[in-house]
């Protein structure tokens, strides 16, 4: 069913509610006169969430990231509310800290004419063009695809590469060997971050860079060239080993960008996250037996080593990742998030995840307040 009809025949079927949700909605509060700060990388690994680490059912997929787990700030407990369960969504709940309600008619995916993407939130685009930073983002896919580019052009992000970019930037057989239905493999999309990572270092100002990645999307997952028998990328049904390869160029990826950073005497940041929870629904008995979580991990600066393990959503991220870089005064606050680095109770740590998500679905001043 259209997402767009799915979600009003919904909301027909339910009363709205009146959450007080809206009165909440917060900016957060620059750091008063503060410019520059470290490089920032942030990695969105499409589906690829902590129940990946259960190796009783996925061995050492997970193993990669596991590692780069131990040498941050690792966090154990976001869940998934209503509004972020896709790329899009996930990368607006933790960038500016709210989920992804319907805007009148337009949901879901369908944001490809919306030119003016939460212009009315401060979010870490903004956050990071005040400081003067230069900023890009890099997919495998059409940059149009769901109205992703405009939200990033609407906060400050307007260097952008997508499929058709970097298709112009190498020979056509070697783009068929990369290529995976409508999308570019990973093991590109990583290529292509180091390199721009590269370039933008040589630079004066501080550099925040996007990506965003395929590989374990749901059932059908998308396994990168060098990980196949025949060396073309390709759609796969083995998740195990999609995960695994995800993983691998990830964790090579991240070593790579630290070599270049240190070798220019550039402060970096990393950040690593599922942008959403996988789109495989999995064997019944292992859903109960293994929660479901978003992988959330920060490389570098304050309690590299350290886990947390307090309750948020994707839309906690955005606030954290704030106080992590010292950004904002605290207590730091974002759209519907707190800064798990605090002693704030997010809101679904305060609700419970049943009461958030019907807030975040029937409360039509809530949905009023994001888009306003």
């Amino acid at each position: 069913m259209n997402p767009v009809v799915q979600y009003a025949a919904v909301g027909l079927g339910r009363a709205s509610v009146d959450s007080g949700l809206a009165e909440r909605l917060a900016n957060p509060v620059p750091q008063a006169g503060a410019l520059g700060g470290p490089d920032l990388v942030v990695i969105y690994l499409e589906g690829l969430e902590r129940r990946y680490g259960d190796t009783a059912i996925w061995g050492d997929a997970y193993a990669p990231l596991a590692e780069l787990a131990r040498e941050g700030l690792e966090f154990t407990d976001i869940g998934q509310s209503a509004g972020t369960g896709w790329s899009l969504a996930g990368m607006v709940a933790s960038q500016c800290g709210v989920p992804l309600v319907a805007n009148g008619f337009r949901f879901k995916n369908n944001y490809t004419e919306q030119t003016d993407f939460l212009t009315g939130r401060v979010c870490l685009g903004d956050m990071l063009a005040a400081r003067g930073y230069d900023m890009e983002y890099i997919v495998g896919g059409d940059l149009e695809f769901a109205g992703i580019n405009h939200f990033y052009a609407s906060h400050g992000v307007r260097d952008q590469l997508g499929k058709r970019q970097i298709e112009a930037l190498h020979p056509a057989d070697f783009i068929a060997k990369a290529t995976i239905d409508w999308v570019l493999d990973d093991e590109l999309i990583f290529e292509t971050a180091k390199a721009r990572y590269g370039a933008l270092a040589t630079g004066p100002s501080p550099v925040a860079l996007f990506v965003e990645t395929i590989g374990p999307h749901g059932a059908t997952a998308y396994l990168s060239r060098r990980c196949s028998d025949d060396g073309q990328a390709r759609k796969s049904g083995d998740l195990a080993r999609v995960v695994r390869c995800t993983s691998d160029d990830t964790h090579h990826a991240v070593r790579a960008i630290q070599a270049e950073a240190a070798a220019r005497g550039r402060d970096l940041r990393i950040v690593l996250m599922s942008d959403h929870l996988s789109h495989h629904v999995g064997d019944p008995e292992w859903e109960r037996r293994v929660p479901r979580r978003n992988t959330v991990i920060f490389l570098g600066g304050a309690w590299a080593g350290s886990v947390n393990d307090r309750a948020g959503t994707m839309v906690d991220v955005y606030p954290t990742l704030l106080d992590w870089l010292g950004f904002a005064a605290r207590p730091v606050r974002g759209g519907l998030g707190v800064s798990l680095l605090s002693d704030q109770h997010s809101l679904v740590a305060e609700l419970g995840l049943e009461a958030f998500d019907e807030a975040l679905m029937f409360d039509p001043a809530l949905s009023t307040a994001i888009w306003r």
